[in-house]
């Protein structure tokens, strides 16, 4: 057998997934040092071609942010995903 790699940490979201009244400044934050995140908006999955995290996601209307945490000599995290709908 082979042996299992370890895996990133997956992202966190500072705010939960819901319906919020106005712009949200969303961070993302991993339990791997070192890790660099990655994000997307637009649903699609994230990968180490996307938008690479270094500040808030301004979230000011209605998206599903998703995530992946990478670290090198590990395997990419799973992806985390929040969907915040703006009213």
């Amino acid at each position: 057998l082979a042996p299992i790699s370890a895996q990133a940490a997956r992202p966190a979201f500072s705010a939960n997934s819901g319906t919020y009244h106005g712009t949200q400044s969303i961070t993302l934050s991993s339990a791997t040092a070192g890790a660099a995140i990655y994000y997307t908006v637009d649903g699609s999955q994230p990968s180490i071609f996307s938008s690479l995290y270094s500040a808030p996601i301004s979230v000011s209307a209605s998206k599903t942010v998703n995530a992946i945490a990478v670290k090198a000599g590990l395997a990419n995290s799973q992806v985390a995903s929040a969907s915040y709908i703006i009213t």
